[in-house]
């Protein structure tokens, strides 16, 4: 057991220096020679009082208002609900049966460990310079699984565990800046980090969860002599009030590093649950 708990504190380790250097990434490639850059400045047209056309430069940023954006969320799940029911099906029958019982590796463990993760995309536009809206799609999916033999009467029992989850949601976002949206104003690293502004959301939406519980007991020349099947499926609700911080690349685009809650109308013991995201977003 002790064993296992360093084992997690490692992953949970290497998840966030691999998020660190990859913020840090973006954060020192990206800014480089972008204060004037051709992409961010136009030149226009003009005619002055005495019909001469000269030619000025323009902000075409300050006139694009819609955006598009693509990132991903790292979830703390409480997921009580469930680990309640494989306790009462799997783990208690498991440790009368079997001497060295251990406990299979669940989709909690994953949580705990920081890795359910998924991916998302969308779209939106900017009412004002201090707030925008915006909708957007995505979704997660994977498989905890676990292979363990033990012996009974001497008989040795294979035991496999399978825990399948899937979730997909549709929402949509205010967000709002108190202190105005963030403007590139210097290059490099540090001109990004002091031309941060604060950021926070309101997001509303719904969303599918499938789960499924495939657990089986074999032995040897029978094979599988004990199967259980169990799987849910639930359409919800959710509302996650979120907060963090907008980073300018350019004077199009942006990285957000956002945290928050979200709740779900039904289903909270399994579903309720805290976020950080990173995303960015580029005007257009």
């Amino acid at each position: 057991m002790k064993m296992k708990r360093f084992s997690r504190a490692i992953t949970m380790w290497n998840h966030f220096t691999a998020i660190a250097r990859l913020f840090a990434a973006i954060m020192i490639a990206l800014p480089a020679g972008v204060s004037a850059s051709a992409e961010d400045t136009a030149v226009a047209p003009q005619m002055d009082a005495g019909g001469e056309v000269t030619l000025t430069a323009s902000e075409p940023e300050e006139a694009m208002r819609r955006f598009w954006f693509v990132g991903t969320s790292n979830y703390r799940v409480r997921l009580q609900a469930s680990e309640n029911k494989i306790d009462r099906m799997l783990n208690r029958p498991g440790r009368l049966l079997f001497r060295h019982w251990e406990d299979p590796d669940t989709f909690k463990d994953w949580s705990d460990e920081g890795r359910i993760w998924d991916i998302w995309g969308g779209a939106g536009f900017e009412i004002n310079q201090y707030v925008s809206w915006a909708v957007y799609w995505g979704g997660g999916m994977g498989t905890v699984k676990n292979r363990d033999r033990y012996r009974l009467l001497g008989l040795p029992v294979g035991v496999r565990a399978d825990f399948t989850r899937r979730s997909f949601f549709l929402g949509n976002s205010f967000s709002f800046y108190p202190w105005e949206r963030p403007k590139r104003k210097e290059a490099g690293f540090w001109g990004a980090i002091r031309g941060a502004r604060p950021a926070f959301e309101l997001n509303f939406g719904g969303n599918y969860q499938y789960s499924l519980g495939d657990v089986s007991f074999s032995l040897p020349l029978l094979g599988r002599v004990l199967h259980i099947k169990d799987q849910e499926t639930f359409y919800l609700l959710f509302f996650s009030p979120r907060a963090g911080l907008e980073f300018p690349i350019n004077n199009r685009t942006t990285l957000n590093l956002i945290g928050g809650a979200v709740f779900f109308n039904n289903a909270g013991d399994d579903f309720n649950n805290i976020l950080m995201e990173c995303f960015v977003r580029r005007k257009f």
